[in-house]
């Protein structure tokens, strides 16, 4: 046979690559599922209780080493939670296991000869392999429903006496869930980003957005904004929504820049269908006409030069009473300054940035250059800026 005929078509390397990297991905998207579902509590109660009886079971049966492959098989059966059902079998680890053993031994013997063995060696090595293992498999049969049957009990009694979520926390669940198959990190870090920082819900709560045109996000990042937004359309019915929470709006045309090329792709697969997302440098890049526009912690990391040039870029693209959204540092903040200035540093070194990067401007500086280019200004108070010098400035065309 000659080299060429022994080759492999060339036709066949991409796609053997192609199906190598759809297996990685496939395998990727399961595990971030099976974290998500072990790190939230979204099932029913009745579902969590069922799962945990079933994994008791299973854990409480001899069959060692086969514990995971049953509670997958019957959860895939009967829909439970494959995750709880395998935290509950672990009752037989190892610290557990020898007493669970003892005790499932003793009562299949007393089921079995009417009496509680003594469980000397001569007693043990005289019954039969036969008789051995039924004792055990009885007694784990009886243990394994009892237990299974009371830690089922207590988990639906846990379950049903749970408080109904919040309205913020199912906005946080909503938004956060778009984000499970960009990655693990990143569905934590938009959990944490949203739980600890206020000033997406306050944009949102105080309605400070237009309620339908185009908003342009600048920087948008993962594009946490837009999914906070049409989280809050999808729940515009929920019962759990506060009364003083205005009414949802839209339709809106959401369109984002990012120069940060994975978060640019973040955000597209979590934002896809709502959202454009695109990849380049806002200092560059034409802003499309719109009714709203968003600079989050943004303008600090550029030159002062370039702050006026995105500034007035955004000026021209707003429409007449369109409004601008800024969130920046107030250099003139004292020791609260010092010590976002340093989180910054702090935060930028982590990210391997350099930290002499940042310009910041006192809030009157960036009001007098904000009305000098025909904004009509104020501030909007933020209840988590009492240890920081982070302030919201809305910024309106005249």
């Amino acid at each position: 046979m000659s080299p060429k005929a022994r080759q492999s078509p060339p036709a066949d390397r991409p796609l053997a690559r192609r199906t190598a990297r759809g297996r990685r991905k496939r395998l990727g998207w399961q595990y971030a599922e099976l974290h998500y579902r072990l790190r939230t509590a979204d099932d029913p109660a009745w579902r969590q209780a069922w799962s945990i009886a079933v994994g008791t079971f299973v854990g409480c049966t001899p069959f060692y080493g086969l514990h995971l492959p049953f509670c997958i098989f019957v959860c895939r059966l009967l829909r439970l939670n494959i995750v709880k059902a395998t935290l509950a079998a672990q009752i037989s680890n190892p610290m557990f296991a020898p007493f669970l053993i003892f005790i499932e031994f003793g009562v299949g013997r007393w089921l079995l000869a009417g009496r509680l063995p003594t469980l000397s060696f001569q007693e043990v090595s005289g019954l039969g392999l036969k008789e051995l293992g039924l004792s055990l498999l009885l007694g784990s049969v009886v243990v394994g429903l009892v237990l299974g049957a009371l830690l089922g009990i207590l988990a639906l009694w846990i379950g049903l006496r749970k408080k109904k979520p919040s309205f913020r926390k199912k906005l946080i669940d909503t938004v956060s869930r778009r984000y499970v198959n960009t990655g693990i990190f990143n569905w934590e870090f938009v959990r944490a980003k949203l739980s600890y920082d206020g000033v997406y819900e306050l944009i949102l709560r105080r309605g400070l957005l237009p309620r339908q045109g185009t908003i342009v996000d600048l920087g948008c990042g993962r594009g946490l904004l837009f999914s906070l937004l049409a989280a809050a359309r999808k729940l515009a019915e929920d019962p759990a929504r506060p009364e003083d929470w205005p009414a949802h709006g839209g339709p809106w045309i959401l369109r984002g820049v990012e120069a940060n090329s994975a978060l640019a792709r973040t955000a597209r697969r979590a934002l896809r269908g709502i959202a454009t997302i695109e990849r380049g440098d806002l200092v560059r890049k034409p802003v499309p006409p719109c009714q709203g526009a968003v600079l989050l912690d943004v303008l600090h990391h550029l030159p002062y030069s370039e702050q006026e040039s995105v500034l007035a870029r955004v000026y021209s693209a707003l429409e007449p009473g369109g409004v601008l959204l800024i969130r920046e540092t107030d250099a003139g903040a004292g020791w609260r300054f010092r010590l976002t200035s340093a989180a910054d540093r702090i935060g930028g070194i982590r990210r391997w940035r350099l930290a002499g990067r940042h310009r910041y401007r006192t809030l009157e500086d960036w009001a007098e250059m904000l009305e000098a280019m025909g904004y009509r200004t104020r501030v909007v108070p933020v209840a988590e800026t009492r240890w920081y010098a982070d302030l919201l400035i809305e910024a309106r065309r005249t």
